[in-house]
């Protein structure tokens, strides 16, 4: 939960973080959930100074990194246009 990685984020001082979790579906494209958490998580710890440098979806022999392949820019560019 998105209250539970900025507790520990807060509570371990971190300035930076980068989160994963696992797909059992043998898929590992981000799904509308990943991307609204990871949307609200951004904004989450961007509110404390926090920044989120990647989340990364793991399946059994793949993974994909929201930072490479274009999905941590498109959150960026969705928690600006929010706050604008």
């Amino acid at each position: 939960s998105v209250r539970k990685v900025l507790q520990f984020a807060l509570a371990n001082d971190a300035a930076r973080i980068i989160i994963a979790h696992n797909h059992l579906n043998g898929d590992a494209l981000p799904s509308d959930d990943d991307l609204r958490t990871t949307l609200a998580l951004y904004t989450a710890l961007g509110a404390v100074n926090i920044q989120l440098d990647d989340h990364i979806i793991v399946i059994e022999n793949d993974h994909i990194s929201f930072a490479q392949s274009g999905y941590l820019s498109y959150i960026r560019k969705i928690a600006e246009e929010e706050t604008k």
